[in-house]
Order: C-alpha cells, then sequence, then structure tokens
C-alpha cells in the first residue's frame, strides 16, 4: 500500500492529534470548557440546529431573539452537528 504522506507529515498530523487530546482531557477532567469571546454565538447555533430536528436553516427562528436574522449564513455548520445531537 503506498503511503500519500511524507513521515514528516504524519509526524505533524499525530502531534496535533495528541496536542487537541491533551487539551480535551484536560478540560473534561477540570470540569471547565476552554472558551474565547464567541463561545454563546455558536452555542446558540448548535442550539438552533437541534431546535430544528437536524436541518439546517438560515433563518434562526429559536435564538438570537427570534429575529429571523441570516446570521449563520456565514459560517458552516456540519461542525455542529456533533454538538447538537447532545442538545437534543
Amino acid at each position: 500500500m503506498k503511503n500519500f504522506f511524507p513521515a514528516k507529515v504524519m509526524i505533524f498530523i499525530y502531534l496535533l492529534i495528541a496536542i487537541s487530546t491533551t487539551f480535551f482531557i484536560y478540560s473534561m477532567s477540570h470540569d471547565s470548557l476552554m472558551y474565547g469571546d464567541d463561545l454563546r454565538f455558536h452555542l446558540s447555533r448548535a442550539y438552533e440546529l437541534s431546535q430544528n430536528n437536524g436541518r439546517f436553516s438560515y433563518i434562526n427562528t429559536y435564538t438570537f431573539g427570534s429575529l429571523g436574522n441570516m446570521i449563520t449564513a456565514f459560517y458552516p455548520s456540519f461542525l455542529l452537528y456533533p454538538l447538537a445531537f447532545f442538545y437534543g
């Protein structure tokens, strides 16, 4: 079987996975969540997705004041599906 990535690239990928896993385990073991300034915004996007039964909609009718704005049209949603599953 042919290797598609050089050894240096594979080492870099494994290193990134190890660092990500370390941060995840640390945050879960200390009952804390590392967040930035926009955590509430992205959690609201996931909640909106869960309220729409997993169907992505550009119009927000449950969150963001129920104004029906299209703020989620500018952000990808495929990474929100696992989080929306836990909301539901």
